[in-house]
């Protein structure tokens, strides 16, 4: 836990000194400011980053969303990235079931054209199951995000 930067908030429930305390990461992303004795939330949001890192580039999150989440066949989508970890993006299918092969296709014709030179692993699976207990579209590889 930092004093001051930007990241993932966690969450601690100090009850009293007697018993122990828990901590848990919230999926909500904030940037924390210290000066002097005060600290203030000066930016807070949801647990979806606004911007996708890749190697190259960066895309805003809503575009990705939009662009890969409105594709036939897509029921839903998340995508793994972050620094020295080769993207991954899982997707589970509508209903009715499409044709994986086509899906496939389209999922890599769209990430070629959004993100030329990344070479993402595409999984499909039955179901886009979140880490942590929430809904997260666009996740850091371990060890890449950091708590405020």
């Amino acid at each position: 836990v930092q004093p001051a930067g930007a990241g993932e908030l966690l969450v601690t429930n100090v009850v009293n000194r007697a018993t122990v305390f828990l901590r848990y990461r919230s999926g909500d992303r904030a940037v924390l400011d210290t000066a002097g004795d005060r600290q203030s939330l000066s930016r807070l949001s949801g647990p979806e980053p606004q911007q996708i890192e890749f190697a190259g580039s960066a895309l805003p999150a809503g575009l990705l969303s939009t662009r890969l989440g409105l594709l036939p066949g897509v029921g839903d989508f998340q995508l793994e990235t972050g620094p020295g970890h080769r993207p991954v993006l899982r997707w589970s299918a509508d209903s009715p079931a499409p044709d994986p092969s086509a899906v496939r296709a389209a999922l890599t014709d769209a990430l070629a054209e959004l993100v030329p030179g990344e070479r993402p692993s595409i999984e499909q699976v039955g179901r886009i199951t979140p880490p942590g207990g929430k809904k997260r579209r666009f996740v850091g590889a371990a060890g890449h995000r950091s708590p405020v």
